[in-house]
């Protein structure tokens, strides 16, 4: 018959427990986080905003290493989120890529479509995480872009630039008083 030793369920236990354990600090820490950067959400937004302005990305097909290497440093400051780690990879691989293939930036339009256009999204998502006002006004501004039926490539850079603007001009105001 199947007789299983009490030893074998405490183990069993015990690595519940231990993986909840696990789990809960994992949840508590990225709340901490998200609470960390919500409440310095001006400041958060007005850097990132401060430094895709500073790199124009939103005249340029392409962004050079030193570019990503700006960006990256902004997005060094920021708070451990999964969402800021996903955004820095991005940028180290790009860092990496355009450095050991100098050649991409020979075509323009690709390098525009394939890459900065998904920058530029990932961009706008992270403003929308850092703050809720400026997902409130990507939500308005693309949903009437979807009802006329425009292609997301032809108005993401509208977006940012809207996002940038209001990103900068909350943080200047109170800064000027």
């Amino acid at each position: 018959m199947f007789l299983i030793n009490i030893f074998d369920y405490r183990l069993l236990i015990l690595i519940l427990i231990g993986f909840v354990a696990v789990k809960t600090w994992d949840i508590y820490k990225r709340r901490r986080n998200l609470k960390k950067l919500r409440e310095n959400r001006i400041y958060f937004s007005y850097i990132l905003a401060k430094v895709l302005k500073e790199t124009n990305i939103l005249d340029k097909a392409s962004l050079t290493t030193k570019d990503a290497e700006m960006i990256l440093d902004v997005l060094n400051e920021f708070p451990d989120l999964d969402e800021v780690k996903k955004i820095r990879s991005v940028f180290k691989i790009y860092k990496a890529y355009v450095a050991e293939h100098p050649s991409v930036h020979a075509d323009p339009r690709t390098m525009r479509e394939k890459i900065i256009i998904p920058i530029m999204r990932k961009m706008i998502e992270m403003f929308t995480i850092i703050d809720p006002e400026l997902y409130k006004l990507v939500e308005k501004e693309e949903a009437m872009y979807i009802k006329k039926k425009v292609k997301q490539r032809v108005y993401i850079s509208t977006i940012l630039e809207k996002v940038i603007e209001k990103s900068l001009s909350r943080y200047e105001a109170p800064q000027a008083q």
